[in-house]
């Protein structure tokens, strides 16, 4: 509900810019609800980590693991494909990774259990519970939560990751004179250099 406001506020032109997404979730934005939004810019990745009370590295992660994520679908496909990544899953070839699911896994050597619906910012909640064998956070969650992703996910999403956050406008405003400045101070390297001392390395700064 929270998350869909600034793109609603974008819309309704309450806001010039909004500055809090990734693409997949842009554009899933934009495909539901007919939003006529221009991606102005990358400014930074919030890496995904993998989160566990019970076990230090994924090769720990026994048989039939209970594997925690959100249940946003955007996030599906960034998760499953950083799983594969990792070596646990492989998803079935041709499958669009940002839109995998679940049912794309055609190996799964763990017989991993996963379960999806869980609220993003409950995420947290859960692994300070102990639910689960393993818990997928957004870093930026699990910064607001006290958690150091660096020092205490046991594994985090590869600085590559396609998932930049953005900056988006309506469009035909992307080469405005006023959004063009917004995204080059973002892009800053006092800004960049800020972020990285900031978030420890958490949250990565994207140049272009």
């Amino acid at each position: 509900m929270y998350l869909m406001l600034p793109n609603k506020f974008l819309s309704e032109e309450q806001l010039d810019a909004n500055y809090f997404q990734h693409i997949p979730y842009f554009n899933l934005q934009v495909k539901e609800n007919n939003y006529k939004f221009a991606n102005a810019g990358g400014i930074h990745i919030e890496p995904i980590g993998v989160y566990s009370k019970k076990y230090k590295t994924l090769d720990e992660l026994p048989k039939g693991a209970e594997i925690i994520m959100s249940s946003s679908v955007s996030d599906h496909g960034r998760i499953l494909s950083m799983l594969e990544a990792k070596g646990l899953i492989k998803l079935k070839d041709g499958v669009e990774k940002t839109a995998a699911t679940v049912q794309d896994i055609v190996e799964n050597k763990k017989e991993l259990k996963f379960t999806t619906n869980i609220e993003p910012a409950l995420l947290t909640r859960v692994f300070n519970n102990g639910d689960g064998d393993a818990v997928l956070i957004n870093s930026n969650y699990a910064l607001d939560a006290g958690l150091n992703p660096v020092k205490d996910a046991i594994a985090l999403e590869d600085s590559e990751s396609p998932y930049v956050n953005i900056v988006a406008v309506r469009e035909g405003d992307e080469n405005k004179k006023a959004i063009k400045t917004l995204v080059e101070v973002l892009r800053s390297k006092e800004i960049q250099d800020w972020i990285l001392s900031e978030y420890g390395g958490s949250v990565v700064p994207v140049s272009e």
